[in-house]
Formats: C-alpha cells, structure tokens, sequence
C-alpha cells in the first residue's frame, strides 16, 4: 500500500473511533452475520478507491466514492477531498458547502491532528471561494415574478428579491424564462469568477396583437374599365385604319384601270392590304375586349345575386 493511501485508509480508521458517540461500549455484541468492522473496512476500500481517481484526475467519480465512504465513516478529512473535487470541476459553491460543513463540526481536544488540520484549511478556503464565485443579478419587468418559472442549466430557480443577487458556479450558463401564454425567453451567459452578471429579461404585461392591416381589394370596376378602355383604343384604331384603308385603295384604284396595276405600284397595293388587315384586327380586338367587359360587370367574382319575392313583385340585385 502506497503512504498516501495507507494514511488515508489510517484517517478513515481514526473516524470510526473519534466519532462514536461519548459514552458508548467498544464491546457491545455485533449484528448477527456482520462483522464489527465491516463498515469501516468498507469505508477504507471507498476512500482509497476514492484517492486513486482524485489523483487520476477523475474527480466526478471520486466523489461518488468519498461520499459513499463518508455516509460510512465520517471524517472531515473525506470531507475535505470532496470539497477539493468538487473546486477543481469548477463547482465552487458545492466546494464551499462542503468546507463550511467542515468549519461547522464541533471537534473535541482529543481529535486527530489530521482532523484539525483539515478544518483549518476550511477556514481559510470558505472566504476565498465566498469572494470568487460569481453571482448573478436578474431584473425581469412586465410580469408578476409568480407567473414567470426560471431555470438555470435546465434546473428550476428560485427568483431572488429585486436588487438581490444569487450565486452561480463559472462557466456557460443558459437561462430559461417561462411565462403561460408566451413563448419561452432563452439567455445565455457567461459567469466569471469575482464578477456579477446582469440579465435583464421583460415580458409584455398582455400579449401584444399586431394588426395586419389587409390590402385594398382591386375595385370590380378596375378590370371591366380596363377592357372597355382596350376596346375603345381598338375600335379608334380601326375606324383610323379603315379610313387610310379606302382612302388609299381609291387612289389605287384610279391608278390602275381596270384593277390592272403597273409593276411600281404593286408595292402600294401590299401595303394597303397590309393596313386593311390591321384595320380588322383592331376592330376584332375592341370587340372582344368589349364582350369581355360586358360579362364581368354582369358575372365577375364577388358579384351578388339575390332574387327574393316581395309583396308587389319579384326584386333582384345583380
């Protein structure tokens, strides 16, 4: 066995003698099929397990053992080594729990020394780490602090006083507000050692109703306008080309006796078919676009018809 086990496994050992309590018989009988040491040697096997992972590095694991060995075996120097774990992953509020339950104990002149030393080393560590744990400041406006539920890291928080400040361990943390009726508010931060973080986090007093303000509907007149507007502007055109249209074709004529045209007026001659075929289409067109017109004043969306009998005759609306 190594020194540094052999001297934790001799502190577990003084444990079981120093913290029985005043008064009681060393020789009282033992359970039946339990021997009278059992505990203590079981509390010795955790803890020395207990220090090989502390000095491994694996202090999440340690600690599951040193606490086992202490529900065993109380001894503040097991204490102590939970309080040091528990520093080294940065959890420095359970460390400090951890010394101040060290610094609470009441040890009597015939303690171990190694018992003694350990308390002292808790006075002097419980300030240091009281001054480097960070705390926090949270200021939530807009809504009563009993409707609203608060987690840190996924744990329900109690929300302190107004101005009150909480304490936190270092590292990343998330919070989590949440108010019924409302989407949850999520803020994350950084706590720093020695440093205060301040959060401000304001929910509106009534859920805020943005009015969506809808878009003019398009008028029934617009379309049918437009179609009537097309079809004057083809109707104009075609009563324009028509008339270019005779007006050319008789001075054509004149010039051709008995619709016989010379080779140099065969150019003139395409040209006025060309401009009576426009005339045509132009016409077609306003037609159309007048028909069109005419069936959606009549039939277009959104139009009512109702008919109902009245007592002097039929009434409708169209």
């Amino acid at each position: 066995m190594s020194r540094a086990r052999w001297w934790l496994a001799l502190l577990v050992a003084a444990a079981a003698i120093f913290t029985r309590p005043a008064g009681a018989q060393t020789s009282a009988p033992p359970k039946p099929g339990v021997p009278p040491e059992s505990g203590v040697d079981e509390a010795r096997a955790l803890a020395d397990r207990g220090y090989e992972l502390f000095t491994q590095g694996d202090y999440a694991e340690a600690i599951a053992l040193f606490e086992q060995a202490e529900k065993l075996s109380h001894s503040p120097v097991i204490l102590s080594f939970i309080a040091q774990s528990y520093e080294l992953l940065a959890k420095l509020i359970e460390a400090r729990n951890y010394y101040a339950r060290i610094v609470a104990e009441q040890l009597g002149e015939d303690s171990p020394e190694d018992f003694i030393k350990a308390q002292r080393r808790a006075r002097r560590q419980v300030p240091l780490l009281e001054r480097r744990i960070p705390r926090l400041l949270l200021r939530v406006t807009g809504a009563p602090g009993e409707r609203i539920s608060i987690f840190l890291d996924g744990v329900p928080l109690t929300p302190t006083p107004p101005g009150k400040t909480m304490e936190v361990n270092p590292g990343r943390r998330a919070l989590r507000f949440e108010r019924e009726g409302l989407p949850p508010v999520i803020r994350a931060f950084t706590a720093t050692e020695r440093q205060i973080a301040e959060i401000d986090v304001v929910f509106a007093t009534k859920r805020v109703e943005v009015p969506v303000v809808p878009k003019d509907p398009v008028p029934r007149w617009l379309l049918p306008a437009s179609l009537f507007a097309v079809s004057f502007a083809g109707s104009a055109v075609s009563l324009v080309t028509m008339g270019v249209y005779f007006d050319r074709a008789a001075d054509l004529k004149s010039r051709c006796p008995e619709n016989r045209c010379p080779p140099e007026l065969e150019g003139e001659r395409d040209t006025i078919s060309a401009i009576g075929i426009a005339s045509m289409v132009s016409f077609g067109i306003g037609a159309a676009a007048a028909g069109a017109g005419t069936l959606l004043i009549f039939y277009g969306p959104d139009r009512r018809t109702s008919v109902s009998i009245a007592p002097f005759g039929i009434r409708g609306s169209f």
